[in-house]
């Protein structure tokens, strides 16, 4: 992803397993959000994947938008993405 990209970069969790299909579902969301942070101008460096304790959390805005975390997995079994 580009400069001038309205996503910088996206990152997944190093230390969990299937990085490759949590890389690619990563990619699929900044393709889906693409369209409309064009058209409003946003631009957000980061977006990460993030396991928090808080089984309700699902995602987090760090910064006033520097960097978006989302969880892709359930917190009972972090082997398996949320549906």
């Amino acid at each position: 992803m580009g400069a001038d990209e309205p996503i910088g970069s996206v990152h997944v969790l190093q230390r969990q397993s299937n990085r490759a299909q949590a890389q690619q579902l990563l990619q699929r969301v900044a393709a889906q959000v693409r369209p409309v942070m064009q058209a409003r101008g946003w631009h957000v460096p980061v977006v990460r994947e993030f396991l928090p304790r808080n089984a309700n959390l699902l995602g987090v805005n760090i910064n006033g938008g520097q960097e978006i975390r989302i969880r892709l997995r359930p917190a009972h079994d972090p082997s398996v993405f949320l549906a």
